[in-house]
Order: structure tokens, then C-alpha cells, then sequence
């Protein structure tokens, strides 16, 4: 086929996420099919897209850095089990706490902490590169949380003059 040219791996993956995604919501007597002028293919519906599989094979090389960072915190996670959202100055980082015992004293009510507040603390950043040196994936853990600062101290009412 003249000018024909090889679909780049992401858009190809990102076709198959996407296809994915809306197949996900058929029930059990539904379908989805792809109809042209030579045929009809019928998707699959058991298939699931897995983001980290794909993510492993577009993978060449993987970074870690750590850091101390001061995260401002924008939503929690009560269940210990997903990524909490932070704003680093006006950039937004999602990171998962892998400092189980801090966590555990979070969990565990030990101190009072709401969206607003920062923490310190020590950041593992993992940033992953494909093949042709392009940006595949940035992940951040959180390593250690060194310290927790109140967006509203207790002085909230003293003003710059008083």
C-alpha cells in the first residue's frame, strides 16, 4: 500500500485502552461490534487493558530519584490502599504512602490532618522512558513523612500587625 506507514506503539496501545474502557460497561447479553465494507469483528468483552503490563513493555529504562519535598495535600486516602493528590507548588502529584508506619498512626487517628495541610517528606520519584527516549510513565512514593504542617495553626487569628 503506497505511503503506508507503521502506527506508532502508544497511539496503537492507547486504541486498545480506550476500547477497553467502553467495553467495560456491556452486560452480559450485550456487544459491541466493528462493522466496514468487508466484515464484521465482534470485540471482546472479557478482555481488560492493564495499564502496568503496557506500561512494562513501552519501558527501556526506569529513573528513581529521592527527594525532600513539601507536599500540600488535596485528598486523602482513608483505606491505606490508593494514591493521595498533593499540589507541589502548581504542579498536582498523585503518590502512594509506602511509610506503613506513619500510615498506621493516620489511620489510627493519632494526629488531625486535612486537606490544606502539608507534609515533609522524603519522595521516591519513579520515571520511566520508552525506546526512543520519550516519557512513558512518572510515579511518586512516598517514602517517609518527616513532618506535618497545619494549613490553619493555632494562632489563625493573629493578624501581620497584631
Amino acid at each position: 500500500m503506497p505511503g503506508y506507514a507503521q502506527i506508532p506503539t502508544d497511539r496503537l496501545l492507547n486504541g486498545i485502552q480506550e476500547i477497553s474502557s467502553a467495553t467495560q460497561y456491556l452486560k452480559k447479553d450485550d456487544k459491541a461490534e466493528y462493522t466496514t465494507a468487508d466484515g464484521t469483528v465482534a470485540f471482546n468483552k472479557e478482555f481488560k487493558y492493564d495499564s502496568e503490563f503496557i506500561e512494562e513493555i513501552l519501558t527501556k529504562e526506569t529513573i528513581n530519584n529521592k527527594s525532600e519535598m513539601v507536599l500540600k495535600i488535596k485528598k486523602t486516602d482513608y483505606l491505606g490502599e490508593s494514591m493521595w493528590d498533593f499540589k507541589h507548588g502548581d504542579r498536582p502529584i498523585q503518590a502512594k504512602i509506602i511509610d506503613e508506619e506513619w500510615l498506621k498512626k493516620f489511620h489510627n487517628r493519632k494526629f488531625d490532618l486535612r486537606p490544606g495541610d502539608s507534609i515533609g517528606a522524603i519522595v521516591q520519584t519513579q520515571t520511566s522512558y520508552g525506546f526512543k527516549g520519550e516519557l512513558i510513565a512518572i510515579h511518586h512514593y512516598i517514602v517517609k513523612v518527616k513532618d506535618i504542617m497545619a494549613a490553619n495553626p493555632s494562632n489563625k487569628n493573629e493578624t501581620l500587625f497584631s
